[in-house]
């Protein structure tokens, strides 16, 4: 009898355990859904969305500029606007405040999560040019 009661105190510790785990798991907040660009940095100097969409011509409303986050892990990139090549897409995975996503073709960026803002950082030659998105 003593022996069933202590393999049952141990299971049910061990599964208190796993639920403790299971419960402290998983990063955070759900990052799935769609951002657009809200602003770009580039050498120490940043450009907003409104001030981008007017040197283009076009509206905030029309300017094609955004990041897709999907909830099966796939995520799309267009920024055609700015330039028709930038249409992207690929998985992610995200981990805490860091998403990071690969390309079809196998190219990897590491974005920050804050808020309802998603940041993407790269530093080329020197020069550390960062676009923020504000989901929508």
């Amino acid at each position: 009898m003593k022996k069933n009661v202590a393999k049952f105190i141990s299971l049910v510790l061990v599964l208190v355990c796993m639920m403790g785990l299971v419960a402290c798991g998983g990063g955070g907040a759900d990052v799935a859904g769609t951002y657009k660009l809200s602003e770009v940095s580039m050498a120490g100097m940043s450009v907003n969305l409104e001030d981008l969409a007017t040197s283009l011509g076009k509206s905030m409303d029309d300017l094609v500029v955004d990041r897709e986050l999907k909830s099966d892990g796939k995520f799309d990139f267009n920024l055609s606007d700015l330039d028709p090549t930038l249409v992207m897409s690929g998985t992610y995975k995200a981990s805490g405040k860091t998403v990071t996503m690969t390309t079809a073709d196998n190219e990897v960026m590491v974005a920050t999560i804050d808020g309802d803002k998603l940041t993407v950082t790269e530093e080329e030659e020197g020069v550390t040019a960062s676009m923020t998105f504000k989901k929508k």
